[in-house]
């Protein structure tokens, strides 16, 4: 059996979420940009009685965004920015191939604007 992602879109970088560390998927979510927030954050969001900080997988891009996936890998929760979900289904043959993975959660790396 392959594993599902839901693959997503933040600017110019392509990345999938194992679709079962998927808790939800906030549209239009109140972000809140953190000024001077390390690399790689752009933001704050709350949900159910959490504040988490927004992780941007495009460094270019330090507003939150339009979507918000909340995962829970693990022990722990986290929240990526998206512009846009593409799709639900199993990496292809290709994605396979040349997908990287980011951290230790599971988030895999499709392709950055000018690098496929």
């Amino acid at each position: 059996m392959m594993d599902v992602y839901i693959k997503a879109r933040r600017g110019g970088v392509r990345f999938a979420v194992p679709a079962s560390d998927v808790g939800k998927i906030l549209s239009e979510p109140v972000a809140i940009p953190v000024p001077d927030a390390p690399e790689g954050i752009c933001g704050i969001v709350y949900d159910e009685g959490t504040i988490l900080p927004v992780r941007t997988l495009d460094p270019a891009r330090r507003r939150p965004s339009q979507l918000v996936i909340l995962c829970t890998p693990g022990a722990g929760r986290t929240a990526y920015a998206a512009d846009r979900v593409e799709t639900m289904e199993p990496l292809n043959r290709a994605e396979l191939e040349t997908a990287l993975p980011i951290g230790d959660g599971g988030i895999l790396l499709l392709c950055k604007e000018g690098t496929a």
